[in-house]
């Protein structure tokens, strides 16, 4: 009598209920799938977007507006820091003076040597 006793007390904890009041079987269903979702893609931002962004942020006056313009665009400052300095960057370049006419051949340096060596 005891080992049918001890057998059926075994079947009883092998389907017993958890504190919160799920089967054991239940819970297993919950756990999530270990499939490996897709490697997110870097966000590209256009050069007319960069512009027309900095433009709405240089238009900003009041306390948190362009607290508010970063969340709408999901942004962070450190994007508005970069592209500034992507502008100024290219503004300095076509405001630089160049100097016409071809350029110069530039010739290295080892190949002058060995060139002597061979006179």
């Amino acid at each position: 009598m005891k080992v049918l006793q001890f057998k059926r007390e075994q079947a009883e904890t092998e389907g017993a209920r958890r504190a919160t009041g799920g089967s054991a079987c239940s819970e297993r269903s919950k756990i999530p799938d270990p499939e490996v979702a897709e490697k997110a893609k870097r966000r590209r931002f256009t050069a007319e977007y960069k512009i027309r962004i900095l433009q709405e942020a240089d238009a900003c006056r009041g306390d948190g507006d362009i607290g508010a313009l970063l969340r709408r665009e999901g942004l962070y400052s450190s994007n508005l820091t970069a592209w500034r300095h992507q502008r100024d960057a290219i503004a300095q370049e076509g405001l630089a003076t160049r100097k016409r006419g071809r350029k110069a051949k530039q010739i290295d340096p080892r190949i002058k040597e060995l060139e002597r060596e061979n006179i």
